[in-house]
């Protein structure tokens, strides 16, 4: 059984209200991600590391580069949230109940989407966390 297929029922009653609000709350967590996201990434470029450390340069600039990718998965996502919204709005105009089934079902795949960048976003910033806690001066 896939992942997506986990979240089949999850959104079977849910309204078209209640797809905006919960979408709306996702766009403003992704459009905070990207800001700790800059901010982390600001942190890898201080001088604030102990130089005695084997390969460090290589190992900040991987850790930047790694950002970077989850920064550009996630401007993707926030796009597809943003036209998903876009798309509710035109929705509530209309009250096909047919109509809502695709809105679901691409609500339900946004989800398991932002599910799986929330995911790598966490472990992205424990390991961030834990490097700089053992490299900090």
């Amino acid at each position: 059984m896939d992942g997506l297929s986990k979240f089949k029922n999850f959104y079977r009653d849910k309204s078209i209200e209640e797809l905006q609000m919960e979408t709306t709350q996702w766009k403003s967590n992704l459009e905070f991600q990207s800001i700790e996201l800059a901010f982390l990434k600001n942190l890898l470029q201080a001088n604030i590391y102990r130089s005695n450390n084997p390969n460090l340069f290589e190992i900040l600039e991987l850790f930047k580069q790694e950002i970077d990718d989850i920064h550009s998965e996630g401007v993707h996502i926030l796009d597809s949230v943003e036209c998903h919204i876009a798309h509710l709005e035109k929705e509530q105009q209309y009250t096909s109940s047919d109509g809502n089934q695709f809105y679901i079902e691409t609500h339900k795949k946004l989800d398991y989407d932002i599910t799986v960048f929330n995911e790598e976003f966490n472990v992205l910033k424990m390991r961030l966390f834990e490097f700089i806690e053992g490299t900090i001066i």
